[in-house]
């Protein structure tokens, strides 16, 4: 077996499908449909939380682009008026009637 062959196999063994039905069962369609129409990421804790088998806290989201950052940001702050903005991160509490919190970085 080639060794392009075994990492093709790998890349098929690896799905993760079981770990991102976790990740995504919080997040409400809006959220989803939103975070992949600008490329978002998710990264930190809720990753970790995921592989060591602990609640999810919250959701760092993270953006290649600044377009992509303010499109969402426009877009979360027109279902829900309360938010708090530092100079790194924008952060939603119970975001779109759910119990989570999502922090745009």
């Amino acid at each position: 077996m080639t060794l392009d062959e075994q990492i093709e196999q790998m890349q098929q063994e690896v799905s993760h499908t079981e770990e991102k039905a976790i990740l995504l069962n919080k997040l409400s369609s809006f959220t989803i449909q939103t975070l992949r129409k600008h490329n978002a990421f998710i990264a930190g804790g809720a990753i970790t939380s995921i592989f060591s088998e602990q609640p999810i806290k919250d959701y760092d989201v993270f953006f290649r682009t600044e377009e992509d950052f303010k499109a969402v940001e426009t877009a979360f702050r027109s279902r829900r008026d309360r938010y708090a903005k530092t100079s790194n991160a924008n952060t939603y509490e119970n975001f779109d009637g759910s119990k989570i919190t999502i922090q745009l970085i």
